[in-house]
């Protein structure tokens, strides 16, 4: 056992060698979220929003790990921003892994129940946007200064954002196109949700005004892994064009760290959102898994 879940955070690990097996204890024994091997890093919640451990960290085989302890990281980032920067790209893309790889989980888990319907996936369309529509500036630097961005952030994301507004229910982006801008909701709400072969569409989220989505195939550029609609009340979102998004996130300029914060955190908070789902579908399923 690396450590358990309730114990209080003090590193973060890298696997060198061998496979580590990230578990949560339930009512009908433990549920396995996910195994990492070579290269994969864990533990890194605690560096981003320090608290219990929300899961156990087993060895499957013998295991060489690196310990990175957590307050040298913290001093570290803090001084030096390129650090900084260079630390938050590696949690994100770790988190974006697992993330995805929870959403693939997800559906094998509901392909595999008995209750499945005979739903097909709905045909790939143009999303309708309504055209026409403007935005006042101060209303686009007002969502971000919420977010306690840099003047610099704040002047070149209002500037260079797109605004689009969808009608309730309207598709934003599908599961599986290409990631061509990623997106901040300036008014209403909007559900992420991914399509499950023979079960229809699977709520994840419900997003409100602040909330980034469609980040992760902009930022790994894969396809993307959910689908995006507005909510029964209709949505505003700004857009970030890839180029734009990339540009403020280059990691060799340092150029945003404040938003590559934020963004990690957020990443941080869905992947423990998408494990408390799977492990109440696994409940649920009085623990049949796939």
């Amino acid at each position: 056992m690396i450590f358990r879940q309730g114990s209080f955070a003090e590193a973060l690990y890298i696997v060198i060698k061998g496979a580590v097996r990230l578990q949560r204890d339930t009512q009908l024994g433990p549920y396995v979220l996910g195994t990492l091997d070579r290269g994969d890093l864990f533990g890194e919640r605690s560096l981003l929003e320090p608290a219990e451990r929300t899961l156990d960290a087993v060895a499957e085989t013998r295991v060489e790990l690196v310990t990175l302890d957590l307050a040298q990281l913290r001093r570290v980032a803090e001084s030096q921003p390129s650090f900084e920067m260079a630390l938050l790209w590696t949690l994100w893309k770790g988190l974006s892994l697992k993330l995805r790889a929870s959403n693939e989980k997800l559906a094998e888990f509901f392909t595999s129940d008995d209750r499945r319907k005979n739903v097909e996936e709905p045909a790939s369309e143009e999303p309708p946007r309504r055209s026409g529509f403007r935005i006042d500036m101060a209303a686009k630097r007002d969502l971000f200064d919420e977010q306690r961005l840099t003047p610099m952030e704040i002047n070149f994301l209002a500037s260079l954002s797109l605004e689009e507004s969808y009608d309730p229910h309207d598709p934003i982006f599908r599961e599986g196109e290409p990631g061509e801008a990623m997106y901040v909701v300036l008014d209403g709400s909007v559900l992420i949700s991914k399509f499950i072969p023979g079960g229809g569409d699977e709520g994840l989220a419900f997003l409100s005004r602040g909330e980034y989505f469609g980040e992760m195939a902009v930022m790994d550029h894969l396809p993307r892994s959910a689908s995006a609609h507005a909510h029964t009340s209709g949505a505003v979102v700004l857009a970030i064009p890839r180029s734009v998004a990339e540009g403020i996130l280059d990691v060799k300029k340092a150029s945003s760290t404040r938003l590559l914060r934020l963004l990690t955190a957020m990443g941080s908070r869905r992947r423990r959102e998408s494990d408390d789902k799977l492990v109440g579908w696994f409940l649920l399923s009085a623990g049949h898994d796939v």
